[in-house]
């Protein structure tokens, strides 16, 4: 399974159609969120289901996401930089 704030990639055997309108239910917190079926990737008995939640409210799945730094961890300082004195 893939999560995202939008919704999920699930595998699933129960045969769905593109726009159906499915009950997602959080194995953990017993949360319910009604989504949509936007993808289908059929292959053998298994699908790949992506749904999106039809209403975006909350935190569904309770899953740290970090902010993305504006400024790369990596960047290097220059050596005009390192040689001014700390005010």
């Amino acid at each position: 399974m893939v999560v995202s704030a939008h919704g999920a990639l699930v595998q699933m055997t129960p045969r769905v159609k593109r726009g159906q309108t499915l009950l997602l239910v959080n194995g953990v917190t017993d949360e319910e969120r009604e989504c949509r079926v936007v993808y289908i990737e059929s292959k053998r008995r298994i699908k790949k289901v992506g749904v999106e939640f039809t209403c975006m409210k909350g935190d569904f799945w309770h899953v740290y996401s970090p902010l993305i730094e504006t400024v790369s961890p990596f960047e290097t300082v220059s050596s005009e930089e390192e040689s001014r004195p700390n005010p």
